[in-house]
């Protein structure tokens, strides 16, 4: 067993790992009553952008890339999906069609009510736009960060998933690729869940692979930015995406030196920008 740790430990991370390089604590700390909160966010330019946060994850790791948009003059809301921002036993029982649910009631609350509505996700939170984009042809466009189009090493998730119920063991634990602790600027470990249900795993790889059917019916303009470092998706999604959708006005951008929710990371808010100006040119 000592010697699987070490090994473990030679590959792989904790959180706790991560948080002795965290430089964004105080930012946490700061914001400790609204980390695991939605936020709506109201704007003045007749546009809304609904943004979403990644499996096992909370609002608060897109919230800043909304206070970006809102002060360029965006109404913004970050709904918060079933299971998520409690505790990791929520997530027990939950379907990812609960999760597309949460996305289209904030869609339908709102629709009408602005002259553009744009989606906006994060890892699986893409997929959901993508559900979202296919079903409302009207949406007027998407962004999709970080978003899977085959997760990586599926057929060992299903192994350990397996093997956890064979040993009874409830909860999973979360580990990340040890070079991960080098980025003391990332928020998404710090503010998600450390541990997860197997089936909430199976749930989101449904959601993902029943999206990867509606990538074709996608014609809305589409920006698609995912990290060429993603330690969770395979890495060509981006390039499979956007080979894949109809969409006529399409872009596709790779980052260097972040991981996979590289929108939370501090260091990638330069991005923000880039988002702003699809926005701008699509609205």
């Amino acid at each position: 067993m000592k010697i699987l740790t070490k090994i473990r430990k030679r590959f792989l991370v904790t959180v706790e790992d991560v948080k002795k390089y965290s430089s964004v604590s105080k930012e946490l700390i700061d914001d400790e009553k609204i980390l695991n909160k939605g936020f709506f966010l109201q704007g003045s330019n007749g546009q809304a952008v609904i943004l979403m946060h990644g499996w096992s994850s909370t609002p608060y790791t897109i919230r800043k890339l909304g206070e970006y948009l809102h002060q360029q003059g965006y109404t913004v809301i970050g709904p918060r999906l079933t299971g998520h921002g409690t505790k990791p036993e929520d997530l027990q029982g939950v379907k990812w069609q609960e999760w597309l649910d949460d996305v289209e009631k904030v869609y339908k609350g709102i629709v009408g009510k602005y002259n553009k509505i744009f989606v906006v996700g994060t890892s699986l939170g893409g997929n959901l736009a993508i559900l979202l984009a296919s079903k409302f042809p009207q949406i007027s466009g998407l962004v999709l960060l970080a978003t899977p189009y085959k997760p990586k090493s599926r057929i060992k998730t299903y192994v350990f998933i397996f093997l956890a119920k064979v040993f009874r063991i409830k909860l999973l634990p979360k580990y990340y690729p040890a070079s991960i602790k080098s980025l003391g600027t990332a928020i998404t470990p710090m503010v998600s869940y450390q541990k997860y249900p197997g089936s909430s795993v199976v749930e989101s790889m449904k959601c993902i692979l029943v999206s990867r059917k509606k990538i074709g019916a996608i014609k809305q303009p589409c920006l698609i930015i995912q990290s060429s470092d993603d330690h969770m998706i395979l890495s060509e999604s981006a390039d499979k995406i956007y080979e894949e959708i109809s969409s006529k006005v399409k872009e596709k951008k790779y980052l260097q030196n972040t991981y996979h929710s590289f929108i939370s990371d501090v260091n990638s808010r330069y991005v923000f920008k880039d988002i702003y100006n699809f926005l701008k040119v699509n609205g």
